[in-house]
This record gives C-alpha cells, sequence and structure tokens, in this order.
C-alpha cells in the first residue's frame, strides 16, 4: 500500500505539471519577407536588420475564420525559417540570431519570438529558428507590426551577400 501511494503521488505530479494548451484554430503566416545580409559584417558586434510596417491581415484571417478578436485567447510563436535565395552560402558564420516583433508606433516595446542561440556549426542555406512562449495578440491584431532581427556573436564573417527570405507561422488559439 505504501508504494501505491508513492506512485500515486508521482503520478499526480507529473501529469500536474503539464500547462494547459488551448487548440490552435488556425495559423497566421508570413512569408517571403527577406533582409540582405551584407558581406565583410563586423565579428565583434551585433548587427540589426528591421522590415517595418508588415501588414496583419487581421481582417482577412478573421473573416476567413469567422471570428472576432475578442474570441482569441493568444497567439503564439510557431516557426520560423531563414532561407539563403541569392546564393549557397551556408549561415555557419551566425551564432546566436534572434528575432523580435514590435508595433511600429512603439519601437521601445519589443518582445523576442524567435531565436536560435546556438547555431549549427554545419548550418546549410537553411536555418531554423526555435519558437518562444512570448503571446503575439497585441501586435498581430493591429494593422501593421515591425521586426527586428539581430545577429549575435558572428563565428566569421560573411564572404558575399546574403539575400535571406524569412517565413514565420503563429498559432492562434
Amino acid at each position: 500500500m505504501k508504494y501505491f501511494t508513492w506512485i500515486l503521488f508521482a503520478g499526480l505530479l507529473i501529469t500536474g505539471c503539464t500547462k494547459d494548451r488551448l487548440p490552435v484554430r488556425f495559423q497566421m503566416a508570413y512569408l517571403n519577407k527577406t533582409i540582405e545580409i551584407g558581406a565583410g559584417l563586423n565579428v565583434f558586434q551585433s548587427h540589426y536588420f528591421t522590415i517595418h510596417n508588415i501588414n496583419s491581415q487581421i481582417e482577412d484571417y478573421l473573416d476567413a475564420q469567422n471570428i472576432t478578436v475578442g474570441e482569441i485567447d493568444n497567439i503564439l510563436p510557431r516557426t520560423c525559417t531563414f532561407t539563403n535565395i541569392s546564393s549557397n552560402s551556408s549561415y555557419n558564420f551566425i551564432d546566436e540570431v534572434l528575432i523580435r516583433i514590435f508595433d511600429p508606433a512603439d519601437p521601445d516595446t519589443k518582445y523576442e519570438i524567435f531565436y536560435n542561440d546556438i547555431v549549427d556549426i554545419n548550418a546549410g542555406a537553411e536555418l531554423v529558428l526555435f519558437p518562444n512562449e512570448n503571446d503575439v495578440k497585441q501586435f498581430l491584431t493591429r494593422d501593421n507590426f515591425s521586426l527586428e532581427i539581430v545577429l549575435r556573436r558572428l563565428r566569421d564573417s560573411p564572404t558575399e551577400f546574403i539575400r535571406t527570405r524569412i517565413d514565420l507561422r503563429f498559432d492562434v488559439r
């Protein structure tokens, strides 16, 4: 009986620690956003790229799902990829990359939404970033939002310009 109590307690502890997740209603996708990473970047500095005033298309998404903004509980980052569209150059010169979202009217308030803090030394011409758990409903339910891409701790300087396509997806719950 003593062991049964401990097993029951451990089972409750393990199952009680999972985060409740609402089902995904739909995804919002922002594809083909581009930046150009310059050749010869200084490895001792962080490099910032900004994509301003991206149309959130919130009304189109809401109309397609026949819901209102009030019915959305949260919007969470899902996937993000960088794809080299100018050559076969690798992203292995990057050690850390992150993306922040912000309101164009308030550029001082930014939330990190995707990151890769240890880019694989064997990274190829496509780079996957990991989602953060920040709720971005306040940004994606407005008409426009902006992104800041930060390259930190470069391992090396890129030898050529790299035109990068950024594809982002968000789960709406």
